[in-house]
This record gives C-alpha cells, structure tokens and sequence, in this order.
C-alpha cells in the first residue's frame, strides 16, 4: 500500500530537482565566456596587422619586431616580404576566415554542451520523479 507523500516530502523532492537546472545555469554562464574569445582574439590580430602595415620601410626595432611577430603568430611572414600592403591584406583574409571557423567551432560545441546537459536534468527529473511516487 502506497502513501501519498507529505508536503514536506514533496518541497524536497523539488529543491533536489532543482538543483541540476541550477549547475546548468552555471554551466551556461561560464560557457558564455568561451564565445567570445575567438573575436577577442581576431581583434588583437586585427591590431597587430595594423602595427605591421604601418611599421616603417626601413624595420622597426629588434625588441618591437620580436613582440610584433609573437602578437602576428602564424601571420608573422607579413613583416618578411616585400609588398607588406598585399601581404597584409591577404593575412587579414586568412585571419577572418580562421576565426569565424573558430567561432563557429565554439558556438557549435556551446550548444552541445548545453544540449546534453539540458537532457541530462530532463533524465535525472524522470528519476527524481519516479523516486517520489514511491
């Protein structure tokens, strides 16, 4: 013979719930930090080709080149040719592709994230729900 379950019993039951829904609330939150980086990250190359563009004919300094080059990363060839402008322009294309590619990775894995997570509460409700009836 069953008994109902008493008021007391059932708030439990919905505060224990709760609480998968409240880590992916979390989870969301902290995933939206990892959205944005590829732009960040766009943005300082975006700075850093500019730099390039106007660096003088002649080369800049060592200490400077040595930074700009770290800031440039796979762009860096852009400083060793001849028509920087064209160079220039063809990292810029490259670097926007690469991350829009990025972004479109992160904002894909976001989404999955959120996904399994939202169907693992969705289960672990079923479950928590199937304990209280008994």
């Amino acid at each position: 013979m069953q008994t109902e379950p008493t008021r007391a019993g059932l708030s439990t039951w919905a505060a224990f719930l709760a609480a998968p829904f409240a880590v992916l609330a979390l989870i969301g939150l902290f995933a939206t930090y990892a959205v944005g980086l590829p732009h960040e990250r766009w943005v300082a190359r975006e700075i850093a080709l500019e730099r390039a563009a106007a660096a003088p004919p002649g080369g800049l300094p060592a200490a400077e080149l040595a930074t700009l080059k770290r800031e440039l990363g796979d762009a860096a060839g852009v400083l060793d040719t001849p028509d920087r402008t064209a160079a220039v322009v063809t990292a810029r294309a490259e670097s926007r592709a690469f991350f829009l590619r990025q972004s479109e990775a992160v904002r894909w894995r976001m989404r999955l994230l959120l996904g399994v997570g939202a169907l693992s509460c969705f289960a672990f409700g079923v479950m928590v729900l199937g304990w209280s009836r008994r």
